[in-house]
């Protein structure tokens, strides 16, 4: 990427948390309101603590080489251009809040407290794990179904977004299956198993009636059931190969 597109991209996201709104063109972001304004402030935009090193502190040592000075060039470049919209502070600041669709920047004019809650907790053998997005994909390199792999070498999981949405026969979300809510499984299973051991027919040479004896389990709740699997019992969007 060029001086240009990075500065750009920086200065978008910036502006994004500003706004509550992140539009960055040339990415693609899950919503554009994913930015709550009420916890985003304060936040602090710096260099990293490498980025700072290598460049602020060569300002104040002897500059030995050429390779110090396209260092201090750099540094300096990118210091004066990442900044808030029609802000003159850029390249390590604090923005406390949002004004009239403007940055508040520096020292926090009016103070605010926060009573912070006590929680008691439980040391207990178990360990959480959350993932959170709009759709999900669990992938192994190595299970062949019957749709086949899915060759993820040379992505380092960077995958472009046409492997997921291309709409073709060989893209991620064809060759995988949605995932299945297991209680609502068990609710038609158990559906299925009480009208089978309590079903009688009027004659043997007939089909069963539509109510089963003794529980009561009719064809027609089982059909409803089976008519909504597709989004009750399968979950479309969290996905496995």
């Amino acid at each position: 990427m060029s001086f240009n597109d990075v500065t750009l991209l920086i200065n978008n996201v910036v502006d994004g948390l500003v706004k509550g709104f992140l539009d960055i063109p040339g990415y693609t972001t899950n919503s554009p309101n994913n930015v709550n304004p009420n916890t985003s402030f304060p936040f602090i935009v710096t260099p990293s603590k490498i980025t700072y090193e290598s460049g602020f502190s060569s300002k104040i040592t002897s500059i030995n080489t050429p390779t110090d000075i396209r260092t201090i060039n750099n540094y300096t470049s990118f210091h004066k251009t990442i900044k808030p919209v029609n802000s003159k502070d850029g390249g390590f600041f604090l923005v406390w809040e949002n004004k009239n669709g403007l940055p508040v920047m520096g020292v926090q004019s009016d103070l605010t407290f926060e009573t912070v809650e006590n929680y008691e907790t439980t040391n207990t053998d178990v360990t959480y794990a959350t993932m959170g997005g709009q759709k999900l994909y669990l992938l192994s390199h190595d299970s062949d179904g019957p749709k086949g792999k899915i060759d993820l070498s040379n992505t380092l999981y960077g995958i472009p977004q046409n492997r997921y949405i291309g709409n073709t026969e060989t893209d991620i979300f064809s060759k995988t299956y949605p995932t299945v809510r297991g209680d609502k499984l068990i609710e038609l299973l158990m559906k299925m198993f009480d009208y089978m051991i309590g079903h009688v027919h009027p004659i043997s040479t007939l089909p069963p009636v539509s109510i089963s004896l003794g529980n009561g389990t009719r064809t027609d709740e089982i059909l409803s059931l089976l008519s909504e699997a597709q989004n009750t019992i399968l979950n479309q969007n969290i996905r496995i190969n």
